[in-house]
């Protein structure tokens, strides 16, 4: 069944978006003189993906200051100019902010660049894709969001 939710995810029409149009060293610099404090990593072949909750799990989520969107990458640059191709990508935690091509989650920044997509998901898609990349977005224990380093 994942491979079935994850084939829709991948392979299904989406909303094409662009990111940034300048050159990873040109929005490191940038963004190194910008963000100085934050953590941060560009990313290429991206993907927001807006989470479909229940009611309740949308209300939590929101409660927390955070929106059911994460975004999903396959290429990430890091802040310290490190480039890595993920084998199966780089899922984030859910949104704190999103403006123009910049994506903050709770603790990392990320740099949208070239060109994206945009698609709804369902709960367990996502969970897939989690698995698939080696990150847990919720405890367990609550369905609730945490920290997600990606």
């Amino acid at each position: 069944m994942d491979n079935q939710l994850l084939g829709d995810l991948f392979f299904s029409p989406a909303q094409p978006l662009a990111g940034a149009d300048l050159d990873d060293e040109t929005l490191l610099q940038f963004a190194c003189e910008e963000f100085p404090e934050k953590e941060f990593c560009i990313v290429r072949r991206w993907m927001l993906i807006d989470v479909i909750l229940s009611d309740d799990e949308d209300r939590q989520v929101r409660s927390s200051g955070l929106r059911p969107t994460v975004i999903y990458a396959q290429a990430v640059t890091t802040k310290a100019g490190t480039k890595a191709e993920a084998a199966h990508g780089k899922l984030s935690g859910f949104q704190l902010r999103f403006e123009g091509c910049f994506f903050e989650t709770q603790d990392m920044l990320y740099i949208l660049a070239g060109r994206g997509s945009r698609k709804f998901a369902s709960k367990p898609t996502v969970f897939a894709l989690a698995d698939l990349c080696g990150s847990g977005l919720w405890n367990t224990y609550e369905n609730r969001p945490v920290n997600n380093p990606a």
